[in-house]
């Protein structure tokens, strides 16, 4: 088994290699490795070719990664958005087309392509777990430590990946407990597990992408990943998170 840690980054296009992006991979014997990139540095779409390779080679693969995967509630309201992770990410996608080449996030808040008039919002709708974990909104753009940009254009990647693996469990949405074996893609949020590791030589987003995998891998050995699994007792909250998806770690 195998535990794949990775920072994010929205800047520039899918193919610009970027220094905020980093990978990192905890092996089933604990020990905890950078991914070096095919060149320079990673870019989006090398990140999601490398993902498919590695869970090809070997499907039971844990995935963190450091931006939202669902949306909160206020925004399927507000678009009619069916209650299915895949029918909200290719539409996501289609909107906001951040995963073509040439195209930038910027490109499409300013309408040059894209539609994103059509699926816009608010930066005060929140999900519940940011609201529990104190992230930012998905639509908070431009502020330090947002995830907006890297949202919008990991999602597409994150359904590119899900149609290339058809195995893959795109955590909560695909269910709370993964079927055994089974590769599976999870957000996670460093804030949450940083600190519990030292940095050493590591750049920040290197300690981010770090800290996700070793996390990983110390949950699944002291026998604590699986309580993450388990659905929430209220069946409001467990209605709402398959709708805005969860942060793994973050309580219920």
């Amino acid at each position: 088994m195998q535990f794949v840690g990775i920072d994010y980054s929205g800047a520039q296009t899918a193919w610009t290699p970027l220094r905020g992006l980093q990978v990192y991979l905890t092996d089933h014997t604990g020990t905890t490795s950078r991914v070096e990139p095919p060149t320079s540095q990673w870019t989006r779409a090398a990140i999601a070719t490398w993902l498919t390779t590695a869970i090809r080679e070997q499907p039971e693969t844990i995935v963190g990664i450091d931006h939202c995967l669902g949306f909160p509630r206020a925004y399927h309201e507000q678009w009619g958005m069916p209650a299915s992770w895949r029918v909200f990410a290719a539409d996501l996608r289609d909107h906001w087309p951040a995963h073509l080449p040439g195209v930038t996030i910027d490109m499409i808040r300013t309408g040059v392509v894209g539609a994103a008039d059509q699926r816009s919002g608010s930066a005060l709708w929140r999900r519940e777990c940011e609201k529990r974990c104190g992230a930012k909104s998905v639509f908070h753009f431009d502020v330090p430590g947002s995830v907006a940009k890297s949202s919008f254009t990991g999602i597409p990647w994150a359904l590119e990946l899900a149609c290339a693996i058809p195995a893959l469990h795109v955590w909560p949405f695909d269910g709370w407990i993964p079927p055994h074996g089974a590769p599976l893609l999870a957000e996670c949020y460093p804030t949450l597990y940083r600190n519990r590791y030292d940095a050493e030589d590591r750049t920040p987003d290197q300690h981010d992408a770090y800290s996700i995998a070793r996390w990983l891998f110390d949950m699944h050995q002291s026998g604590q990943l699986g309580a993450y699994f388990k659905p929430p007792t209220d069946s409001e909250l467990e209605v709402i998170c398959r709708v805005e998806g969860w942060i793994l770690g973050v309580d219920y």
